[in-house]
């Protein structure tokens, strides 16, 4: 997943096709992080993928940082947010040595966690990096109520002399599990067109088994704001300070 063929297009279908705002995200996130924690200074993008939400970020925190696994990804931050660390950690079992005023982990990517104890793992991973009263963010993939095995969907972007047309068919491994096969199509003025596919596995939870992870790894106040998806809010949960837990 995430190799070298899809990062190069991965911006081409979000942002560019899918109208995926990354810098007005980041201003509307820093206003919450803000309004919930006013003395917040840094803030950690887990799954940070290509770098788009921590381009506007930096702007309103003093410190950022990312955590990206797949190589790929990650060259393609590094080049965009020069001087910003970006660490090559798994994100279930990462260790900074640090704490942050903000931890967020979006765009879904927490449905790699496939089972629901690598789920809270994570979960406490999160809560592991924030601060005392700081604020950490999740934005959760599909519950299985939500998801429709054997739906088929396809995508289309051109961008300058690129098109990329991606098509999925999505089923269910098992109760609990997504699986979407994912075929790329990709042509420009000045190489041939080129196929590659991916498959990307991913767990369906529930709400409430996202609020019973985030409560039992020390986070309180437990809340739901829109996402950019309608149907899949975000969860925003405080690290208690010690002794108010």
């Amino acid at each position: 997943m995430y190799d070298t063929d899809l990062a190069a297009i991965y911006d081409d279908l979000y942002q560019d096709r899918m109208g995926k705002d990354y810098i007005a995200e980041a201003g509307e996130l820093a206003a919450l992080v803000n309004a919930h924690h006013p003395h917040a200074s840094s803030v950690l993008d887990v799954g940070c993928g290509t770098g788009g939400h921590l381009e506007g970020l930096r702007h309103h925190f003093a410190h950022v940082e990312g955590v990206e696994p797949a190589p790929a990804m990650r060259a393609i931050a590094t080049r965009r947010l020069p001087g910003v660390a970006i660490h090559d950690r798994t994100m279930e079992a990462f260790d900074l040595g640090r704490t942050f005023s903000a931890v967020l982990f979006l765009f879904s990517t927490i449905g790699y966690a496939t089972t629901e104890d690598r789920m809270c793992a994570t979960v406490a991973c999160l809560a592991a990096h924030t601060e005392p009263g700081g604020v950490v963010i999740v934005e959760p993939w599909f519950s299985p109520g939500q998801w429709i095995d054997g739906h088929v969907t396809h995508t289309v972007a051109a961008t300058g002399s690129r098109t990329v047309i991606r098509m999925t068919r999505s089923t269910r491994d098992g109760a609990a599990v997504s699986r979407m096969d994912m075929h790329y199509l990709v042509a420009d003025q000045h190489t041939p067109i080129r196929h590659f596919h991916d498959t990307h596995v991913m767990g369906l939870y529930t709400g409430e088994q996202y609020q019973q992870a985030l409560t039992a790894a020390g986070l309180t106040r437990v809340t739901t704001f829109a996402g950019w998806k309608a149907g899949r809010p975000r969860f925003l949960a405080i690290k208690a300070a010690a002794g108010n837990a």
